[in-house]
Formats: C-alpha cells, sequence, structure tokens
C-alpha cells in the first residue's frame, strides 16, 4: 500500500513537473513573439516627426504644462510624479541618434543637473546644448514603451490635451469595470434566488464580487486622481485595468489551460513593455492571485491554485523573456558589456548596495501614504494599519477554525497577493525608501486582499447581519397608496397620497 501511494506522489510530482515546464515554454513562445513586435512599434515611433514634439514642449513650457518642479505634492492637474513625465519627454525629444537605436535605448543624461530631468527638459527645449552623446547616455535597462507612445501622442495633441485624455481613460475604465462587474454580480444573485441548487452562479457571484471590490478599491485608493494622467504611469496602469477586463469576462478556469496562461504571457510581455521600476511587476503578481482567488469556490479549488501558479509563472517567465530579448537585441548595437552591465549595475544598486532598514521604509512608505488616502495622510496610514491587522486577525482565525475540507485555498490566494506586494518591499526596500511617494500605489493590493480576506473570514457572521436586515426590511410598516378622506360634507372620497 505504501508502495503504490509512493508511486502515486512520484506520477503527481512529474505532472506537476511537466505543467511547469510546459507553462514557462508557452509563456517564452509568446514574448518571443510579441515582443519584435512591440519593438517595431517603437521603431515606428521613433521615425514620426520630432519637430512637432519639440514644439510641443516648448509651448508647454511656456504655458505653464510643464515647470522645473519633479514632484508636484497631490497635483491633480499635471499630476505628482513630474521626475518620469520630464524624463520620457526629454528622451522622445533628443532625436539625435539614428531611429533604430532610439527606438532601443534613448539618450538621457548620466549625470542631470541638480536630479532634475524637468530643467534639463527646458534647458534643451529652449536650444540649450543636450547631453553629449556617449556610452553612458542611452537608457538600456526598459522597453521604453511608455516613450514611443508619448511620441506618436504629441503628433496629434498637445501636453494638456494627452493629460486629460490619460486621466479620462483611467477613471472611464474603473467605471466600466465598476458598472460590468456589478451587472453581472446581481444577474447572478437574482439567477441564485430562482435556482438556489446552481454552483455556477455561486462561482459567478464570488468571482464578479470579488473583482468588484477590487475595481472599487482601486478607484478609491489606487491615487488614480494624482497619477492617472502620467506620462510614466497611464500606459502600466491601463495593462492592469485590461487584465482585470480579461478576468471580468473570461473565467480561467473554464477555458483551456494553454489560453489562460497565454493571456497571462500576454499581460507580462506589456507589463514589461510599459515597466520604468513603479511597481508594474509586484502589482501583475498579486493581481493574478486575487483573480484566481475569485475563482475558488467551487469543487476545483486544487486546480485553481495550482492555474494561479502555473499564471503567475507565466507572467514572470513572459516579463523576463521580454526584458532579455531587449537586451541581447540592444547589445548587438551598443556591445553586449555595456548593456548588460548596465542593467545589473542597476538592479545591484536596489537590492545589494547601500540598504535601508525595513522600519525606515515602513516610515518612507507611511509618509507618503496620503496618495492612498485622497491626500490625506491620516487616512492612508489608517487604511495600511487595518489591512495589516485584518489580515492578521483573518489568518489567525482562519487557521485556529479550520477543519478537513474547509476552503483553504480561497484564502491561500488572497494571502499569496498580499505577501507579494510586501515580498517587493522588503527586497527592494531600498528602492521603494527612495521612490515612496509612487511606489506606495502598489499597497492598494494590501487594502483589497485583506479586506476580501477579512470578508470570507467572517462570512457566516456577515450573512447572519444580512438576514437580519432583511427581516427588519420586511417588518417595516408599508406606505398606503391610497387614503380615505371626508371632506365637510361627510362623504367619504379617495386622494392619492
Amino acid at each position: 500500500m505504501s508502495t503504490h501511494l509512493l508511486a502515486e506522489k512520484s506520477n503527481l510530482s512529474i505532472s506537476y513537473l511537466q505543467s511547469m515546464i510546459q507553462a514557462v515554454l508557452l509563456a517564452g513562445l509568446v514574448s518571443l513573439i510579441v515582443t519584435p513586435w512591440l519593438l517595431g512599434a517603437n521603431y515606428l515611433s521613433a521615425n514620426l516627426p520630432r519637430t512637432v514634439i519639440h514644439d510641443r514642449i516648448a509651448k508647454a513650457f511656456s504655458s505653464g504644462a510643464l515647470g522645473d518642479a519633479v514632484h508636484l505634492r497631490t497635483n491633480t492637474k499635471q499630476g505628482a510624479h513630474q521626475y518620469n513625465d520630464c524624463l520620457i519627454l526629454a528622451m522622445a525629444f533628443d532625436d539625435r541618434p539614428a531611429a533604430k537605436l532610439r527606438a532601443l535605448s534613448p539618450v538621457t543624461p548620466a549625470e542631470l543637473p541638480g536630479n532634475n530631468p524637468c530643467v534639463y527638459l527646458q534647458t534643451i527645449s529652449a536650444g540649450g546644448e543636450p547631453t553629449p552623446l556617449g556610452p553612458g547616455t542611452f537608457y538600456h535597462r526598459y522597453l521604453h514603451g511608455q516613450v514611443a507612445l508619448t511620441a506618436l501622442a504629441l503628433q496629434w495633441m498637445d501636453l494638456s490635451t494627452l493629460r486629460v485624455l490619460n486621466d479620462a481613460l483611467a477613471f472611464g475604465m474603473l467605471l466600466v469595470l465598476i458598472s460590468t462587474n456589478l451587472i453581472f454580480l446581481v444577474s447572478a444573485l437574482d439567477r441564485i434566488s430562482i435556482r438556489p441548487s446552481q454552483p455556477s452562479e455561486f462561482e459567478r457571484a464570488y468571482r464578479h464580487g470579488s473583482l468588484l471590490v477590487l475595481a472599487c478599491t482601486m478607484m478609491l485608493f489606487y491615487g488614480v486622481q494624482f497619477y492617472g494622467m502620467s506620462l510614466g504611469h497611464a500606459p502600466s496602469d491601463a495593462v492592469d485595468y485590461l487584465y482585470l477586463f480579461a478576468a471580468t469576462f473570461v473565467s480561467f478556469t473554464t477555458v483551456r489551460p494553454w489560453l489562460a496562461l497565454t493571456i497571462h504571457a500576454v499581460f507580462g510581455v506589456l507589463t514589461a513593455y510599459f515597466e520604468l521600476f513603479t511597481g508594474g511587476l509586484p502589482l501583475g503578481v498579486s493581481l493574478i492571485f486575487f483573480c484566481y482567488a475569485s475563482l475558488a469556490v467551487g469543487t476545483r479549488r486544487n486546480e485553481v491554485l495550482w492555474l494561479a501558479l502555473l499564471s503567475s509563472v507565466a507572467f514572470l517567465t513572459a516579463f523576463v523573456v521580454a526584458v532579455v530579448t531587449k537586451l541581447v537585441v540592444a547589445g548587438t548595437f551598443f556591445g553586449y558589456h555595456e548593456v548588460f552591465g548596465n542593467f545589473l549595475s542597476q538592479l545591484h544598486f536596489w537590492t545589494d548596495g547601500e540598504r535601508v532598514g525595513v522600519v525606515d521604509t515602513a516610515i518612507a512608505l507611511a509618509e507618503s501614504s496620503h496618495y492612498l488616502g485622497a491626500g490625506w495622510r491620516l487616512l492612508g496610514v489608517l487604511l495600511l494599519a487595518l489591512s495589516a491587522s485584518a489580515f492578521a486577525f483573518s489568518l489567525f482565525t482562519s487557521w485556529k477554525r479550520f477543519q478537513p475540507g474547509d476552503n483553504w485555498q480561497y484564502a491561500a490566494l488572497l494571502t499569496l497577493s498580499f505577501a507579494s506586494i510586501v515580498l517587493w518591499y522588503l527586497v527592494f526596500r531600498k528602492h521603494a525608501y527612495q521612490h515612496n511617494f509612487f511606489m506606495i500605489r502598489i499597497s492598494v493590493m494590501l487594502i483589497a486582499s485583506s479586506f476580501l480576506l477579512l470578508l470570507f473570514t467572517a462570512r457566516d457572521r456577515l450573512a447572519g447581519l444580512l438576514r437580519s436586515a432583511a427581516v427588519l426590511a420586511r417588518s417595516l410598516p408599508e406606505v398606503d397608496t391610497a387614503a380615505e378622506v371626508k371632506p365637510p360634507n361627510g362623504n367619504s372620497q379617495l386622494r392619492s397620497t
């Protein structure tokens, strides 16, 4: 008997390993197919006329749409994060190298005057001398999708209009996500009230209810009003919203596994394309675990957990392959030593350089938590504290009450969603410390996952309260639609009330 069990466990381990290898190979293939097209889009964008971009930037400074401040705290018109905006515009502005070189690695000064790209951009847009070209002036570390998109958009509109469009798209996409999931949730609840024996409707209700919670949380606490218009943040945010649309309309557990893995691989490639080390990678992983948690309510919970792990691996593999592909292509033009040396040195700087303590990073994030609290720091700190407390309470309560057969997969996936953000802060705490004012944004997943985990843990108590509220509502006296009125002559008449 024991030999038979060992053989079954061995076969199961081999099956899991094969599935993992297949996920990695599929994601790598998808990334190798999609990434060249994105680099081709960079090349087409680099060939667009630069004169109109020069004019747009010069007019932006003269009109006040651009200034010399790199951080505008809680600014809802130009956006809080001007550093990256000016950096992106400067890379789109500088057209001295050949288009094929700028498509891969745009020009940015190795040493910015006063570490202020806005001052540098204002100087060169006014006719000043740009930084001399050299090995240290090409920005090799990213795929620079924002530069390509910004250069294209400036062909058709000025900077202020582009910011308004970005802002409208951010709020519009979140509003549609909220509305769509609310409609689907109400529809599922209506069907459950008619035919309560349909497991598929329960799964739909959990899925769209969870996504509704997430979309509302992002609308309220993701700092969209401060970063939604940003040239650097808007494209990467849009990729996350598009993934949530995919999770809304596609149940990853009912489609074929290869299709679910392909969706997550494309998600990884697009995240890499618009990544500027602003939190897209940990946020993407956290979103994946959260979305799969919304599916872990049926009889196939173990399969959901395993598919979530495979999808996260596909996302990470596609991301890494996209970055490496870009570095390899850039190395053929600039030299592999320069390109990979630049990338690895910066990665080492953020992980093994002059590191800061965990407490220092936590304090720095708390100091910028006003971006979670709609400009109110106290609210942001309270949200973080409540999230940590709710997470710890829910885990402890779930562990204490656990019985064989309980749905531990739902809690496990939400825990992974929460832990993805915490792990990033721990590993890259120096980066989070120095860039706390935008890295705080990904803490929105701490709020969403801990809140949903608390609801799940207290679901019996919550259901009891809702039943009590329903009884209370039914006990209220009905309002008469008509009342008997006796006029002075004594004849009875009916008058609408």
